[in-house]
């Protein structure tokens, strides 16, 4: 089993017109995942790395079931406290978008 507490990383992608987008995994996930990897992010140092990222919102795919399973489900108000608009869109498994 191997820890996954490094550092928050946000890829970027840049879109049209000097747009830029990151990709992440969930910020403040906790637990361990199918391949044994035992996470224990910390929600507002992963926050914090968004914000100083400079992002004015947050997409998330997940459901909120899977935020709960994840230790994720303060992810909306750690969002709010930094003035980054959260977007929950989430996507059933095995469910079209």
């Amino acid at each position: 089993m191997s820890d996954r507490t490094e550092a928050f990383q946000i890829d970027s992608l840049n879109v049209y017109n000097g747009g830029v987008i990151g990709l992440a995994h969930c910020p403040g996930r906790c637990g361990l995942d199918a391949q044994g990897h035992l996470w224990r992010r910390s929600m507002d140092k992963d926050v914090a790395t968004i914000h100083n990222w400079g992002a004015a919102a947050v997409v998330s795919l997940v459901t909120l079931s899977e935020l709960k399973n994840l230790a994720a489900g303060s992810l909306s108000s750690a969002l709010s406290a930094r003035n980054i608009v959260w977007y929950h869109c989430p996507i059933n498994d095995r469910q079209a978008p």
